[in-house]
């Protein structure tokens, strides 16, 4: 089961790279247009899929099993955003901290 590209053009991207690293080419099944529908597939014994590790908080982990990889092309890159335009003493500090405390390449 893979996402359609469409719907997760990053996921998809890092999961085929993922895929090309170890040198697999699993057969496509299916596409889905979102993660809990993979879930479900999966679930229904329709097949395997790579998903985001946070799709542990929605599966069905009477159904599911959720493997945690490692490596390359298994991390996200996240920032911080936010809108300088609005006041906001609680964000400010936790920017702050983060600035502090975390190596910002």
């Amino acid at each position: 089961m893979l996402l359609a590209p469409e719907k997760g053009k990053k996921l998809y991207q890092q999961i085929h790279a993922f895929l090309q690293q170890h040198k697999l080419a699993p057969r496509l099944l299916q596409q889905s247009q979102d993660i809990q529908t993979q879930l479900a597939l999966v679930a229904a014994g329709l097949g395997i899929a790579l998903v985001p590790k946070s799709a542990q908080l929605i599966c069905d982990k009477q159904r599911v099993t959720l493997l945690p990889l490692s490596g390359l092309y298994t991390q996200w890159k996240i920032g911080v955003i936010w809108n300088s335009n609005i006041k906001n003493k609680e964000r400010d500090l936790f920017i702050k901290i983060i600035t502090e405390k975390i190596d910002i390449k």
